[in-house]
């Protein structure tokens, strides 16, 4: 294959890519972002709570099921230069989404910057160990080479779903420890601000 060719490719995938992850997942962000307002303005009492929501393990479980041979072991329905394409769409519009989703509720409701550095941290602790996960199968070792092994023996892709189940349970730890230490945040401001209020109405 000439390099030009390569080249044209990578580019007309990239493109493909983000307009994808724009529109449908910029899109799909927006509006979640919008429900939840709406719900949060019905029911302020759910905000704290859904803070523990868990959604950064759901996305990085998505990332690193489409980013390894487990997306192409498992769905066999889409192989060749169809996966080259279709799984990085899906996972550009899973971040785009979710991130998305995220920064408008906290442009429409904002929140302290202690809350959103955790929520920074929770993030970074799930991406962790996605990351381990990848850039150890890259070195040719790890949990993700293991499930390959296995699965290449018993021709069962049930070893994937036990390194999917290790490395993304543990993800699932940090981000309701972390998240748990951001909704007590959560709380804490939004008490403050009550009290700031009902201080500001005495007075």
């Amino acid at each position: 294959m000439e390099i030009s060719r390569v080249i044209l490719q990578h580019i007309l995938a990239t493109f493909m890519v983000i307009l994808a992850g724009f529109l449908l997942g910029g899109g799909l962000g927006i509006l979640f972002a919008w429900l939840f307002r709406q719900l949060y303005s019905a029911v302020p009492g759910l905000r704290q709570p859904f803070v523990l929501l868990p959604w950064r393990t759901l996305l990085f479980t998505f990332i690193l099921f489409f980013c390894s041979f487990m997306a192409f072991r498992v769905v066999r329905s889409v192989q060749g230069e169809q996966s080259a394409v279709v799984y990085p769409a899906l996972v550009f519009i899973l971040i785009v989404f979710f991130f998305v989703a995220d920064e408008a509720l906290t442009q429409w409701l904002p929140i302290s910057p202690a809350v959103r550095w955790v929520g920074l941290a929770r993030t970074f602790a799930v991406a962790g160990g996605v990351i381990v996960a990848i850039g150890a199968n890259a070195a040719e070792s790890g949990i993700l080479l293991y499930a390959q092994n296995m699965a290449s023996r018993t021709f069962r892709p049930d070893a994937y779903w036990t390194a999917l189940g290790v490395v993304m349970g543990l993800g699932l730890v940090f981000d309701l420890l972390i998240g748990t230490v951001q909704m007590f945040l959560a709380i804490a401001e939004k008490r403050k601000k009550e009290h700031q209020t009902i201080s500001a109405q005495g007075n």
